[in-house]
């Protein structure tokens, strides 16, 4: 096969730790994962398996989630007084922060990889999705100020105020939620 898979990608061959290798196909992400890849910045392991579909979004939202806890009970923490809160506290944020722990220790595909397959299958994954994602965020806030300006004009026509140029109609919609969970 070519090196431009035509399953919207790009064909390499990765080289695993244990020597192993194989054919993978580096995605052009479709539009309803363009939000998640944003949501990715600043963590490339994560980048590099969903470039990949290997990214297991279950174990991903349970770290997040984990971590979101485990800065409440922080928080919690430092403003409480007496001791049997601070107990209390500091009991759920040592279960916190055994099961982050947990899923830390978990190897993940990214982890299998040889760092030259890591940097490459990055390196190819921005390439393929950074232009197409500043494009999808063009669209959607241009298609969000049609919309805008489509409701204000029909509120004219119906006699009822124009909607609130401040209000929140101003920033971008969520992406579509994609289906792809592992």
């Amino acid at each position: 096969m070519s090196n431009t898979a035509m399953h919207g990608g790009e064909e390499i061959v990765v080289k695993y730790r244990d020597g192993r290798s194989e054919p993978i196909i580096v995605r052009s992400l479709p539009p309803k994962l363009l939000q998640r890849w944003a949501s990715l910045q600043g963590d490339e392991a994560s980048l590099v398996e969903l470039y990949c579909g290997k990214l297991n979004t279950a174990a991903l939202y349970k770290h997040r989630n984990l971590a979101e806890r485990e800065r409440k009970l922080f928080s919690l923490l430092q403003e409480a007084t007496d001791l049997e809160t601070i107990d209390k506290l500091q009991g759920q944020l040592e279960s916190v922060q055994s099961q982050i722990l947990e899923l830390e220790e978990t190897e993940r595909w990214d982890d299998t990889l040889t760092p030259e397959s890591h940097d490459e299958i990055y390196a190819i994954g921005e390439r393929l999705n950074r232009p197409r994602y500043e494009r999808w965020v063009e669209n959607t806030r241009e298609s969000t100020a049609r919309f805008r300006e489509t409701t204000e004009r029909m509120a004219k026509m119906n006699g009822s105020p124009a909607a609130d140029s401040t209000s929140s109609s101003r920033s971008l919609p969520s992406a579509p939620v994609d289906a792809e969970r592992n």
